[in-house]
């Protein structure tokens, strides 16, 4: 996809919310292009319109790179994993977004793993990890995660970070509670979807 028309694509959503840059969707148009053709060889995703991939895949990861840098970077967050990254949403769009933070994508497929490194060559601040995340012997200040559980985050929480922001679904947000080890912040819905929003987890 030419960089003009991935542009136009992510206006329509992302409008008056992110002002993307040319050097971030220079990037972020190569990985969906590449993204495009591993999917059709490997069929890991059922969304096959490109407007569709584009708002689902990107713009809700320009969304979170949005609140990552109005919430987290002011306290200090520079280094996020992205847990269970798959294709690297959203952790590889959030690295585009912000080149100063580095991410690593957390991925144990070794075929997903293999395309991150693929389509986020050249970038400075992507390491990936193959690897399962309960194995890794880091600490972040962020963990990031897409359609994953809040208990799966939380079980890795005390150990990887003490703070982690989900990609997850209402339903999956009204089940969280707020416990003695940890707080459940305010969802912060995704303006243009009705399946996804934004949930803040810290360690109290």
């Amino acid at each position: 996809m030419r960089v003009e028309d991935f542009r136009a694509l992510v206006a329509t959503r992302m409008l008056g919310i992110w002002d993307v840059d040319d050097d971030a969707l220079v990037k972020l148009a190569r990985h969906h292009e590449l993204f495009d053709r591993w999917n059709m060889r490997m069929d890991q995703s059922a969304v096959r319109d490109t407007g569709e991939a584009v708002e689902r895949h990107y713009c809700e990861g320009i969304f979170a790179a949005a609140y990552i840098e109005r919430v987290y970077v002011p306290r200090g967050t520079n280094l996020i994993a992205d847990i269970g990254s798959g294709a690297g949403f959203p952790g590889a769009v959030i690295a585009a977004l912000l080149p100063k933070v580095t991410v690593h994508l957390v991925e144990s497929n070794l075929d997903k793993a293999l395309f991150l490194r693929d389509s986020t060559r050249g970038w400075p601040n992507v390491k990936i990890r193959s690897s399962r995340a309960h194995n890794l012997p880091d600490h972040f200040d962020l963990l990031v995660a897409r359609a994953m559980a809040t208990r799966e985050i939380t079980d890795l929480m005390p150990k990887l970070s003490h703070q982690a922001l989900l990609m997850t679904s209402p339903g999956e947000a009204e089940l969280a509670e707020t416990s003695e080890h940890f707080s459940i912040g305010e969802p912060t819905a995704i303006p243009w979807s009705t399946s996804r929003l934004l949930l803040p987890i810290t360690i109290k």
